[in-house]
C-alpha cells in the first residue's frame, strides 16, 4: 500500500523506488528529474514503465519517473511515496513525454500521461475526472473525498451529480483558450457583498477580471498581494500585522469571523466557507499564562513571477472543497484530436448554514486552546481592516506571507511538505485501486522560545520549470 499525491497542477508520475522496491517494471535508463521551489530540491531517477490499475481500468506499461533520489523535505516522514499528475495530457507539456519522444521518435506512444492512456484506451469513456474533497471534523483541513475517472462517485449527494449533468449548468471555459492548464477567468470576488478590486496584469484580460488556476495540488489558495490585501481588508476586525514577537506577520482575523467570501466565475457564484478563511495558531510563550491563540489568513499571497506570469491566483483545495468539481478534457474527434476542455463546478456551501457552523465547530476548537489574542495585542505595528478599506500592495511594503516566511526561514522552521492531495491506494504501480483522498498536514515552528502550531497548512510544492 502506497501513498500518492494527486495534483491537477502537474502531468507526470513519480515514485520513490529507492524506498519502495518494485518488481515487474522496466527501467528505460533514461535519466530525468523534477525540481521544485527554487530548484534546490526535488526527485531524480530514470524513466520506468509498469502496469497500473485504476479501479477496473488497467494501463499497460505506464511511464513514470522511478526516483532513486528524493530531496523534498520530510516526505518520507509523512509517508509520501510519489505523485500523480492530473493536469492536461498534452505530450508537449510532459517532461516524461518529451524525453520518450526524444529517445524513441516523435510518433511513439510511450510516455503518455496516465489520463491520456486511460481515455485513449477507451474512447467511449467520458474524458473527465470528478473530485469531491472532504473535510476534517473541525473543518480546518481536507480529509477524505473521492476521485473518479469517466464517471460520478456514488458517494456524492445525488443532487450535486444531477446539477453537474444538467444541460442548464454552464461550463466554465478554459481561459485563455488553448491554455495547457485548468485556468479560468474570475469575474469578481466579494466579501459580505463588497467587491474586491481586481486588476489583471495581462492586457488581453477583460477589465476587472483575473486569471485563476484551479489546483487540487495547492492546499491553500494563493493570489497576487493586492487581491489578498483586498479580501482580508474587507473582513470585519481583520488586521495586517507587520511585526510580531513570534513571527506571525500577515493578516490576522477574529477566529469566529463569519465573513461571506464569494468567488464568481463565468457568472456563477461560489461561496467560501468562513472556516476556510483563517487558520488557528496555538502560540506557546515562556509561561503557561503567556500562551495564546491567534487566527491568521488561510489564503496566501505571492508574486506573478513565481508562477511564470501565466495566472494571477490559485484556487486551491481550500476553495475546491466548497464545490463538486469536474475537469473535462474534451471529446475525441474523428481525427483523434480533442475538443475544447472545460470545467464544471457545483457549489456545496450555503452561506447561512456555513455561518451557523462557525460558532459550533470553531467554538469547540477554541475551547480546547489558550485564550484568543487579537493582532493589536500581539503587536502594536498593525493596520486594521474594515468594510471601507481596500489597500494596494504598496500599503504594506515590508510584509510577507506566512508561506514566504516559512520557505525563507529554513533554519528555524521544520516543515513537512505535501504537494497536494494524498491518494491512499493498494498495490500502486502494479495495481492501483482508488480508495479515498486524505491529507497529512503538519507544520511546526520553534523560534526564540515561542512555539507556533500551524493547524492545517502545508506548502504547495510546485515545479520550478513547470512547462
Amino acid at each position: 500500500e502506497y501513498t500518492f499525491v494527486l495534483d491537477t497542477g502537474s502531468r507526470d508520475i513519480w515514485f520513490v523506488v529507492s524506498r519502495n522496491p518494485l518488481s515487474n517494471w522496466h527501467d528505460t535508463k533514461i535519466k530525468s528529474s523534477f525540481r521544485y521551489g527554487d530548484g534546490s530540491y526535488g526527485v531524480d531517477g530514470t524513466i520506468g514503465e509498469a502496469d497500473f490499475r485504476l479501479g477496473s481500468k488497467v494501463i499497460k506499461n505506464q511511464a513514470f519517473l522511478a526516483a532513486t533520489k528524493n530531496t523534498i523535505g520530510s516526505t518520507s516522514e509523512l509517508g509520501i511515496d510519489g505523485l500523480i499528475g492530473l493536469e492536461f495530457d498534452l505530450s508537449s507539456s510532459s517532461r516524461i513525454g518529451r524525453a520518450m519522444k526524444q529517445q524513441f521518435g516523435a510518433k511513439t506512444k510511450r510516455g503518455r500521461t496516465l489520463l491520456e492512456n486511460i481515455f485513449r484506451q477507451n474512447t467511449s469513456l467520458p474524458n473527465f475526472i470528478a473530485i469531491d474533497l472532504g473535510r476534517t471534523d473541525d473543518y480546518e483541513d481536507t480529509e477524505g473525498g473521492t476521485l473518479t475517472v469517466g464517471e460520478y462517485s456514488s458517494g456524492v449527494k445525488p443532487e450535486y451529480v444531477e446539477a453537474i449533468q444538467s444541460p442548464s449548468l454552464k461550463a466554465l471555459p478554459q481561459y485563455p483558450k488553448g491554455s495547457q492548464r485548468w485556468t479560468v477567468l474570475v469575474d469578481s470576488i466579494s466579501v459580505d457583498g463588497v467587491d474586491v478590486e481586481l486588476k489583471s496584469m495581462f492586457n488581453s484580460t477583460p477589465e476587472g477580471k483575473v486569471v485563476a488556476l484551479l489546483d487540487t495540488g495547492a492546499p491553500r489558495s494563493t493570489m497576487l498581494t493586492p487581491i489578498w490585501d483586498g479580501i482580508y481588508a474587507l473582513v470585519q476586525g481583520a488586521e495586517k500585522v507587520k511585526a510580531s514577537d513570534v513571527g506571525l506577520r500577515g493578516w490576522h482575523a477574529p477566529c469566529m469571523t463569519t465573513a461571506n467570501v464569494v468567488v464568481t466565475i463565468a457568472g456563477q457564484t461560489f461561496p467560501v466557507h468562513p472556516l476556510d478563511l483563517t487558520e488557528v495558531q496555538s502560540v506557546s510563550g515562556s509561561t503557561d499564562t503567556s500562551n495564546y491563540t491567534a487566527c491568521t489568513s488561510a489564503f496566501r499571497d505571492s508574486t506573478a513571477e513565481r508562477w511564470g506570469g501565466v495566472y494571477e491566483m490559485i484556487l486551491g483545495a481550500d476553495f475546491l472543497r466548497n464545490v463538486y468539481a469536474v475537469f473535462d478534457f474534451g471529446d475525441f474527434a474523428e481525427d483523434g484530436t480533442l475538443t475544447d476542455p472545460y470545467m464544471k463546478l457545483v457549489s456545496q456551501t450555503v452561506p447561512a448554514h456555513a455561518a451557523s457552523q462557525v460558532e459550533v465547530i470553531r467554538g469547540a476548537t477554541l475551547r480546547a486552546l489558550a485564550p484568543e489574542k487579537l493582532p493589536q495585542a500581539a503587536s502594536s505595528n498593525s493596520t486594521t481592516g474594515s468594510k471601507k478599506h481596500s489597500p494596494s500592495a504598496a500599503t504594506f511594503p515590508d510584509t510577507h506571507s506566512l508561506v514566504g516566511m516559512v520557505s525563507e526561514d529554513t533554519a528555524s522552521v521544520k516543515t513537512y511538505i505535501v504537494a497536494g492531495l494524498v491518494l491512499l491506494g493498494a498495490n500502486v504501480l502494479i495495481g492501483m485501486a482508488v480508495l479515498c483522498l486524505g491529507i497529512a498536514i503538519y507544520k511546526a515552528r520553534v523560534k526564540g522560545g515561542a512555539g507556533v502550531r500551524d493547524r492545517g497548512s502545508y506548502l504547495h510544492v510546485r515545479t520550478k520549470d513547470e512547462a
